[in-house]
């Protein structure tokens, strides 16, 4: 058994500063071999290439892909630019059918309002399969100032927005100039209109609102057109004969 005193053997002492030397020999370049890896690992996969080709064939498919990028990016502008162009080609030259005025000559009571409206078509191109149709509405002024009136406006125009077929072989609305007008003339009393009306006391007196909607369909450049109007008259409001136009109900397309 060893004493705890004993010194060492040369053995002992020849062995740990062998291990010392060596320790101060291989650590250093291990530890540097080991940062250049890292260093090098995080670099893109062309830059661990030693091949001076395969390096060059990777900057070439970096290239072509950024090249590929900007390719799309211009196509995507260019077909943007496009429908744009193609937008404005066709309201530049299509039909457009719309009201110029609507007028009534009187209100009486116990008699049918009779409503002229005059449309024009501002457009290039005749609009053709030109169709329209008429309703009317009576509002107690309640109604008429509560929004109830406008909701209901609304969704009758709505209703003419939707609209997708109309009969082929109908009327032709030529393109007008200057003070050229169509001419619509509708009377609520009229025998061929199912909801016949003659006017009331609470319109004369102005206790109701009586509101006219209007809807004009039309092809124009192979597309179905719609326009919705909406006109009104309201004693000490409206000044005849010109109707007024309704805040809702006014729409194009």
């Amino acid at each position: 058994m060893n004493s705890p005193n004993a010194q060492p053997t040369r053995m002992q002492i020849v062995r740990s500063r062998s291990f010392i030397l060596m320790k101060e020999r291989l650590i250093p370049p291990i530890q540097k071999m080991r940062s250049a890896w890292q260093a090098w690992s995080g670099r893109p996969w062309w830059f661990q290439q030693t091949d001076p080709v395969a390096k060059f064939t990777g900057w070439v498919a970096i290239y072509t892909a950024v090249l590929c990028g900007v390719s799309g990016l211009q196509f995507l502008a260019l077909l943007s630019t496009d429908r744009t162009t193609h937008q404005a080609l066709v309201a530049a030259n299509r039909a457009w059918v719309g009201p110029a005025i609507g007028t009534i000559t009187s209100i009486e009571k116990d008699r049918g309002i009779e409503v002229t409206i005059q449309y024009n078509n501002t457009g290039r191109e005749p609009a053709f399969d030109f169709f329209d149709t008429f309703d009317y509405e009576i509002f107690p002024m309640l109604e008429w100032n509560s929004g109830a009136a406008a909701e209901k406006l609304s969704d009758w125009s709505s209703r003419c927005l939707k609209v997708d077929k109309i009969s082929r072989g109908a009327r032709v609305a030529y393109p007008t100039s200057g003070a050229t007008f169509y001419s619509l003339i509708y009377n609520t009393d009229n025998a061929a209109n199912k909801r016949r009306w003659k006017a009331t006391e609470g319109i004369v007196e102005g206790r109701e609102a009586f509101a006219v909607q209007g809807c004009f369909l039309y092809r124009s450049i192979d597309a179905i057109r719609h326009t919705s109007f909406c006109l009104f008259y309201q004693a000490n409001v409206t000044k005849l004969p010109a109707l007024n136009l309704c805040t809702v109900g006014n729409e194009a397309d």
